[in-house]
């Protein structure tokens, strides 16, 4: 017995053709729509007055966090935050993020001491601030950032 080759006929070969080509378009264009951040994040530093109240912040020196890697360190650093078991911080803080949504209009303001060992930060909520403090890994990444930003200001 001879076997045969069996050809597909031109219609169905077209329609593969155009269905690879297809997929792999919608591939490319989901990879590189995700390039932009929902928001901006930049970090600042406080500015205070003589009794050590915070009277403004100058981010006049810094530029938002564009690196994805920077944005999920971030972002990750606040969601696995602990929350402070001793008492909270009494002087200024070291820095200041602001996370902005501009296309909604909100805005985000975290405070963030860096400690020895750790790096504390607060977030508002309904009770008032919640004060919480990080150690590890995300520790060192959020202290690096935000030591590289306030490097820039005098």
């Amino acid at each position: 017995m001879i076997a045969m080759k069996r050809k597909f006929p031109l219609s169905v070969t077209v329609l593969l053709v155009l269905l690879i080509v297809g997929l792999l378009a919608g591939s490319l264009f989901f990879i590189f729509r995700g390039d932009g951040s929902d928001f901006s994040l930049t970090i600042g530093i406080p500015q205070t007055d003589s009794d050590g109240q915070i009277t403004a912040i100058d981010f006049t020196r810094s530029k938002p966090l564009e690196r994805p890697e920077d944005i999920n360190t971030v972002v990750f650093s606040f969601v696995t935050g602990q929350f402070l078991q001793d008492r909270p911080p009494t002087v200024s803080p070291d820095a200041l993020l602001s996370m902005t949504d501009t296309s909604r209009g909100l805005s985000f303001l975290v405070e963030v001491w860096l400690c020895e060992d750790s790096v504390i930060f607060t977030t508002d909520s309904d009770d008032g601030n919640v004060y919480r403090e990080l150690k590890g890994t995300y520790a060192d990444a959020l202290r690096s950032l935000v030591e590289q930003q306030i490097a820039l200001y005098p």
